[in-house]
């Protein structure tokens, strides 16, 4: 029965230790919201190339701790599984076993994987159509707020062309009227 007890406060300090974690992605979210942000700035002030690919960098970082957190994630989550389903006397080396899985979702890992990830490319394409303003008398770019998990079409002038006005950005409200 100890082995029983002991496993259960551990498979509760694992769970918390999770949460705890999950929480991490939210502050991922908001670096490349951020970094989104000051690459489009840096379009339209005009600045050099250079930073605005050095943005490009930055973003491809945030990418990859996502893609590491979430794979460290899944590899605690499937290692729980297996060590609840398994239901053994003794507790297993957790930290051992998460390695292991780890680093054979590691091993999947590739560059070209993360320059395919969906997050990165609407970012180069926000950047894409601000670098190519189409031929209308206002260039439109579309900037993905990831604290409200819409999609803003906005002008240079910062106005909002869709329906969704009042919307958090940058965690600040933006208190505009849609086109």
């Amino acid at each position: 029965m100890a082995a029983h007890s002991s496993s259960l406060h551990s498979t509760s300090a694992v769970e918390a230790s999770l949460s705890s974690l999950r929480n991490c992605q939210a502050y991922i979210d908001t670096g490349m919201d951020i970094t989104t942000g000051v690459a489009l700035d840096l379009l339209q002030s005009g600045c050099d190339a250079a930073d605005v690919d050095s943005m490009e960098t930055v973003m491809l970082e945030y990418v990859s701790m996502s893609r590491d957190l979430n794979q460290y994630i899944s590899a605690v989550e499937e290692t729980m599984r297996k060590v609840k389903r398994d239901s053994l006397d003794e507790i297993p080396d957790l930290k051992k076993l998460v390695h292991k899985t780890y680093v054979g979702y590691q091993r999947k890992n590739t560059d070209e994987a993360l320059k395919k990830n969906d997050t990165f490319l609407q970012f180069k394409g926000q950047l894409k159509d601000l670098r190519n303003p189409s031929c209308e008398t206002y260039s439109l770019f579309y900037l993905f707020c990831f604290l409200s998990m819409l999609t803003l079409v906005l002008d240079k002038k910062n106005k909002i062309l869709n329906s969704h006005a009042n919307l958090c950005l940058h965690g600040y409200r933006l208190q505009t009227n849609p086109v």
